[in-house]
């Protein structure tokens, strides 16, 4: 009823024919993106989308993938479907490599590549980083200056002042030495108007 079949084993040879790879589609941030080899996107661009086809047609429902995105994946991972999502990678060089295997596990000698280039927020470049350097030594060395020149002020505010009552003693001084003479003065006048009564 169901038919009959009849089996060579001899015949039976493995698929040895790489299966031909395409990538159909890729999108960033749910965007259709142009493919090229080499991609430039800012940091805000970070989501990606990669829908591709291994054609081999001994067997297309034997086909499976392996993607790997170098400088985020540790090692290749396959795949049973014909698309992979990737979100918020963080700024960096990466490269999307992509592989088809048939049902005979042969793939394709030389994977699929894309570089990706996610340039970082303009905060997190080697300029800014200079710029907040430069910024964080000015202002520190212009407060050393402001705080030498405050202090250097208030010395000479001090040195006036220790000046102006050094002269205010001196000037005392004086007088008490006036007073002193007179004193001795009046007393030596007394000493001789006694000596001389």
């Amino acid at each position: 009823v169901n038919g009959a079949y009849e089996y060579y084993p001899k015949k039976d040879l493995p698929n040895t024919k790489e299966p031909t790879l395409q990538l159909l589609q890729f999108k960033v941030n749910l965007s259709d993106y142009p493919i090229w080899k080499i991609i430039e996107l800012s940091y805000k661009e970070n989501s990606f989308a990669f829908y591709f086809v291994g054609i081999s047609l001994s067997n297309p429902e034997g086909v499976k993938y392996k993607i790997k995105m170098e400088n985020y994946d540790s090692d290749w991972r396959k795949l049973n479907q014909d698309n992979e999502n990737y979100s918020n990678l963080p700024p960096g060089n990466y490269t999307f490599k992509l592989q088809a295997c048939n049902s005979s596990g042969i793939c394709n000698s030389t994977p699929f590549s894309m570089d990706i280039f996610i340039k970082p927020p303009f905060w997190q470049t080697w300029w800014f980083y200079v710029l907040v350097f430069v910024f964080v030594s000015g202002s520190l060395f212009a407060y050393i200056k402001w705080r030498e020149r405050k202090l250097t002020l208030e010395k000479k505010i001090l040195e006036d002042k220790v000046a102006e009552r050094t002269a205010e003693v001196v000037e005392k001084n004086k007088e008490l030495d006036e007073k002193n003479t007179d004193i001795m003065a009046s007393i030596r006048y007394a000493k001789r108007i006694q000596e001389a009564i």
